[in-house]
């Protein structure tokens, strides 16, 4: 591999804070901060779930039954992802291309893309930014940067996203401003002297209010070296967003997010042009001896040279020189300049009902200049300008009803464009003419959508959906021709009279399209437990008609106008996560059946859009697998089986392939870290292949672009306050092609105008063997990444410690740096943990666990946390779990402690799915199940405890169940349609519950109590009597003063409780609620003072240095039982000592001492206690026991 073109590297970087701001220690990557109803994509290399919202919801990543590909900002970054052309490098069956000379980038979907490069066409894949559509092609040129996660939907969105979403769509999410301070700075400069900067500042403006400023600039890497003349392919672009967020509660928010940038002058693709003798059928000519002369006239009539050599596809330019270093007096440039501005609320107005409001204005101008020398003694000057102006809104209610999720909402689109084009041939041999064109389009559309998703059982569910949407367009277009005046004959009138039928560029047109579709979906998922998910559906998309125009409309009238296209998608899937979570499989098989699909080709030059039918079936499936700690092996692949039939040629019609439909496209990667000396070693490397593509409806040989393969590698050394990469892109050299444009001209050749990106290797070579070969070209770049040492921060608090963070990282071929103020952090869900150490380690994602790390950070700690927990869910809370979410009253997204974005914004660290073992006190590390470990500066045991068992015979059985995580009731929630008669076992708080939800079901419950009451710990005889009617009186069959002898089964499944007395309860399942056993054997272990949980002092204090425990697992001396030891099992306890001891850890110790209280829901009842039962002498009672309102206190030595 040659580097013969790398330019030497330098950089610099400053970051100045001011006005208290304090730092927080920093990774090499950029932290998002997602807003708070947008939860981040995960690393798929985490082994932690993905969230995504592809339905307009947050949701695991295999509960979608949607084709869906998420990527995180980090990774974004890391993969050198700047534009959306980089897509395909991460996504199986997507590719990008710039079609229109650079002026746009189109994506292209499972084969479904745009294929016109008229900037006034909206595409088949929409594209959505913070929510908002863009449908202006000429807008996606814009760079992504400060981006939170990209998601990929495939197949028809038409249902939610509603607005030409055929083929699919792309969202961009960028990062929101949150409350905690961040400005990080990113400076790159690299091969062809190529230059960027980008960077963002943003934090709380006070009170509700915090904001965000990112900016983009780019300038140079022109690769294309002229000896003649300037370079080209260079980019030059400067871009900003900022951001205003206005968040009183979680209950409401609005974000205002402006974005602006400009093309200055930006040295464009310039087009390498070849052409090919083709004949009377208009396909090319293969040429012999025979007819070799004729070539050759050929050729110096349309090319200006004589070839003394031939291709065998008749391709004129067969000995063209490497196209990296082209003597050419061809150019092109864009100048342009974008706005987009976005204005969201959410707000949650009561009952579970959220209302969203996405309003969004865009303004686009841009100017298209080229001029193609392309061998002729003078030149093709073509000019085109586009300017638009687009207004949209969305409004949409979403909420649950029992069973059912639904969303519903209405939405407008407004689009006014005017496009110009100049075609300038006065000089050019055999034409003598100037052309112009110019298109007025207003474009309206309303719509209104609804979908449901109806779940009859926990396992399985539906999802209907549907979509109407009015369009309206008006299209007018004045086209001219003028002859050269210094020719003798009006080539125009000649061929304008030489057409039997109107021609476009002489009269123009004035014409109106009003349709009315609809798209919809219907898909039946079944989960067949909690880690697989298949799904199977129909979906149906459209995209509405439109109009022609260019640069040349030498075409009948009658083709002005296109018909909207129609997709019928049937497809099927599954997603899974098996071998306890070594392997991650998702694959789908498809179906497209395409009516009217708008595909385009040329005729005379001219490029116009047309209808056909086709179809696309295929398969796709991508899959992670983690053999170890440390080790990732990714793949993925897609296979496409594409018709498009009855496609006019020449003057017959044949079905062709779909254009940018390769067959088989692959990727296969692997990822392994290990420790290596102070420090932790990472080795990255990548393939991929991608088939050979049609470029055109019309598929011939010559514009194909061929098969490649491309080769990424990556080394990375990360130290606690340095990291190093070294990154090289395209490995092999290979020749990547990307887009083709090809014409059919008035003399029988094939124009095919193919686009270059640089290789990092460039020279003169001869290129003369590879004949059409020019094109779109991936180049390797070297990545190399270093971190500056952490710079101490005034204004430390005890406990806490503050530091900055420079890390340097290099991106495409140029060595960038990059100062943050933030943590790696995580959303949706586990990451890796972001060094081998956090400030605070809080073990439990239990309420203490969550509520500790979220005190730490109201208290202004600004030190590394993470949390850990060894279930795979972010926190939620525990007393829903037997009440609302058995009922199905209430989803798990509901009694979530806060949304994943929180977590994030707040810099917090999840690492969920990770079970702590063990506990070194000297080394003030904690090891983990899976082998890992993580040090601690302070460390605090939030991890509550097990269900107790019963230790009775049968205590094993199938049907026997505990409540204690969202796991255990979703196993019950599974059984439940085949269950009709349960025996609850424990008359407590938790016992009492699900025994009241169970029989509001409709069930056969039988409550057993040990005890002679209920309520016996806690309240008197009367308050006892009360809830024991209560539940009679709903059907329940309550049993006080019962013992337990065994469970009895049929080998497998229990059938029944065996009491003392020798009855037996039939059961086709079991409820066990008889208390916890504290987790606390890692702290015993470890030297820790306990015998009924772990023993703390008055500020949550362990024996053990530096170690605090709160919660269900903490015993203290409570004053409220006469200083006794005790453990208190509640959510307020949890609260309250979780709030102790952040405040100690910040310096503010004080003594624990909370009123203990708590609370429980039965049927309509809310029963609440306040302070601990240590006996009592008198009762008062207050209020109705007949009405069910009432209080009672209970008093001992009249207190």
């Amino acid at each position: 591999m040659r580097l013969t073109a790398l330019a030497p590297v330098t950089l610099a970087t400053l970051l100045t804070l001011s006005q208290g701001a304090y730092a927080q220690s920093q990774t090499a990557q950029p932290a998002p901060t997602p807003p708070s109803d947008a939860p981040a994509a995960q690393d798929p290399n985490a082994e932690g779930d993905i969230i995504v919202t592809a339905q307009k919801k947050s949701e695991n990543l295999r509960d979608v039954p949607i084709a869906i590909s998420a990527i995180k900002g980090q990774d974004l970054t890391a993969r050198g992802f700047t534009t959306s052309m980089d897509l395909p490098d991460l996504v199986p069956g997507v590719r990008s291309t710039t079609p229109g000379g650079g002026a746009y980038v189109t994506t292209i979907i499972r084969g479904v893309g745009q294929q016109d490069i008229a900037r006034h066409q909206e595409a088949p894949v929409a594209t959505y930014v913070d929510g908002a559509y863009v449908g202006l092609t000429s807008a996606l040129t814009q760079p992504v940067f400060d981006v939170d996660r990209v998601e990929v939907l495939k197949g028809p969105q038409g249902t939610l996203f509603g607005r030409n979403a055929t083929g699919g769509l792309v969202q961009y999410i960028t990062r929101a401003p949150s409350q905690e301070f961040e400005a990080y700075v990113t400076t790159e400069y690299g091969s062809y002297d190529k230059f960027m900067t980008e960077g963002a500042v943003g934090g709380s403006l006070g009170g509700d209010w915090s904001g965000r400023i990112a900016y983009h600039a780019e300038k140079g890497g022109a690769y294309i070296r002229n000896p003649i003349g300037p370079d080209h392919n260079g980019t030059d672009v400067q871009a900003v967003r900022a951001q205003l967020q206005y968040k009183p509660s979680s209950d409401f928010r609005a974000l205002l997010s402006v974005y602006a940038d400009r093309f200055p002058d930006q040295p464009g693709p310039v087009a390498s042009t070849t052409r090919a003798f083709i004949g009377a059928n208009g396909k090319p000519v293969g040429v012999t001896p025979g007819n070799f002369a004729a070539y050759q006239n050929f050729c110096r009539t349309t090319v200006g040279t004589v070839p003394t050599t031939y291709s065998p596809l008749g391709d004129c330019a067969a000995s063209l020189k490497s196209p990296y270093n082209v003597p050419t007096a061809n150019y092109l440039k864009v100048n342009g300049k974008y706005l987009n501005a976005t204005a969201t609320i959410d707000w949650t107005i009561g009952s579970g009902i959220k209302l969203t409001s996405i309003s969004n204005y865009q303004y686009s101008d841009q100017l298209y200049n080229t001029q193609l020398a392309s061998g002729f003694p003078t030149a093709i000057v073509n000019a085109s300008d586009s300017g638009s102006r687009q207004y949209s809104e969305e409004i949409r209610l979403s909420g649950k009803v029992s069973n059912v999720d639904w969303v519903a909402g209405l939405y407008g689109l407004w689009i006014n464009n005017h496009t110009g084009a100049n075609v300038n041939l006065n000089d050019i041999p055999f034409y003598g003419i100037n052309l112009n064109a110019a298109l007025h389009l207003r474009t309206t559309s309303y719509a209104g959508f609804a979908e449901a998703t109806y779940h009859f059982s926990p396992k399985f569910s539906v999802i209907v959906g549907g979509r109407v949407t009015s369009d309206q367009k008006r299209g007018v277009n004045q086209s001219s021709c003028t002859t050269n005046p210094t020719i003798p004959v009006n080539i125009c009138a000649v061929i304008a009279g030489a057409s039997p039928v109107p021609l476009v560029q002489f009269v123009g047109f004035d014409k109106s399209i009003s349709t009315t579709s609809w798209s919809g979906r219907i898909v039946a998922q079944y989960k067949l437990d909690e880690n697989v998910n298949v799904y199977a559906g129909v979906n149906r998309g459209t995209k509405a008609g439109g109009f022609n125009t260019g640069a040349n409309e030498l075409y009948p009238v009658s083709v002005a106008e296109f018909k909207p296209e129609t997709l019928v998608n049937y497809e099927a899937g599954v997603k899974s996560r098996m071998l306890n979570g070594v392997l991650d499989f998702n694959g789908s098989i498809f179906y497209y059946d395409y009516k009217n699909l708008q595909t385009f080709s040329t005729q005379n030059l001219a490029l116009y859009v047309f209808n056909v039918d086709a179809w696309v079936r295929g398969a796709e499936f991508d899959m992670v697998i983690r053999p170890m700690r440390g080790l990732n092996f990714s793949a993925s692949a897609s296979y496409l089986d594409s018709k498009a039939k009855n496609v006019p040629v020449g003057a017959g019609f044949a079905d062709f392939v779909l254009p940018n439909a390769p067959k088989f496209s692959s990727n296969v990667s692997a990822r392994y870290e290990f420790d290596l000396g102070p420090g932790k070693a990472s080795i990255f490397g990548s393939y991929a292949r991608v088939g050979r593509r049609s470029t055109s409806a019309v598929d011939y040989a010559i514009e194909n672009t061929p098969a490649y393969n491309k080769v990424d590698f990556r080394l990375g050394y990360e130290l606690d306050r340095v990291s190093f990469a070294f990154n090289i892109r395209n490995l092999t050299n290979a020749l990547i092609y990307n887009s083709g444009v090809p014409s059919e001209t008035i003399t029988g050749s094939i124009v095919i105008d193919l686009q270059l990106i640089p290789m990092a290797s460039a020279d003169d070579g001869d290129y003369a063997a590879r004949g059409a070969d020019i094109g779109d070209i991936a180049y390797p770049s070297v990545t190399m990444t270093a971190a500056a040492p952490a710079i101490s921060a005034a204004g430390r608090k005890p406990g806490t410690k503050h530091e900055f963070k420079a890390p340097l990282f290099l991106n495409q071929g140029g060595m960038s740096s990059a100062c943050r103020l933030s943590s790696r952090h995580v959303s949706g869900g586990e990451v890796e943990p972001m060094t081998e150490r956090a400030d605070v380690v809080i073990v439990g994602a239990g309420h203490g666990g969550g509520q500790t790390a979220i005190a730490l950070r109201q208290a202004k700690f600004a030190g590394t946390i993470a949390l850990v927990g060894d279930e795979p869910e972010l926190p939620y809370e525990r007393p829903p779990l037997s009440k609302d979410y058995l009922a199905g009253d209430k989803s798990f997204e509901r009694i979530m402690i806060r949304p994943a974005a929180f977590w994030s914004e707040r810099e917090i660290t999840m690492l969920t799915g990770r079970r702590v073992v063990m506990v070194d006190p000297t080394d003030k590390t904690v090891a983990f199940a899976d082998g890992g470990s993580l040090g601690y500066g302070t460390l605090v045991w939030a991890t509550g405890g097990s269900p107790r068992k019963l230790t009775c015979a049968g205590n094993d059985l199938a049907g026997v169940h505990s409540v204690r995580s969202r796991a255990d009731v979703d196993r019950m929630i599974a059984e439940l349609p085949d269950v009709r008669r349960v025996v609850v076992i424990g008359g407590g708080y938790l016992g009492r519950g699900a025994a009241a939800v169970l029989a509001k079901r409709g069930l056969d419950v039988t409550l057993i109590e040990a005890l002679p009451r209920v309520l016996a710990r806690v309240a008197g005889e009367d308050l006892s009597a009360f809830y024991q009617q209560e539940h009679r009186g709903h059907g329940v069959d309550l049993r006080t003063g019962v013992q337990i002898d065994g469970l009895e089964g049929d080998g497998a499944r229990v059938t029944g409780v065996r009491l003392a007395d020798g009855s037996v309860i039939p059961a086709d399942a079991v409820i066990v609620g008889i208390g916890i056993v504290p987790a606390v054997a890692p702290l015993i272990e470890a030297g820790a003072v306990g015998s009924n949980g772990v023993d703390v002092d008055a500020f949550c204090r362990t024996s053990l240095a530096d170690v605090y425990a709160i919660g269900d697992c903490a015993s203290f001396a409570c004053a409220f039982a006469g200083g006794r030891m005790m453990r208190v099992e509640s959510v307020q306890n949890a609260n309250d000592m979780a709030t102790c001891v952040a405040k100690a850890i910040c310096g503010e110790e004080k003594p624990y001492h909370a009123v203990p209280w708590f609370w429980s829901n039965q049927y309509d009842l809310r029963l609440q206690t306040v302070g601990i039962n240590a006996g009592y002498d008198r009762m008062i009672l207050r209020g109705s026991v007949a009405d069910c309102s009432f209080s009672v206190v209970y008093l001992k030595e009249g207190r």
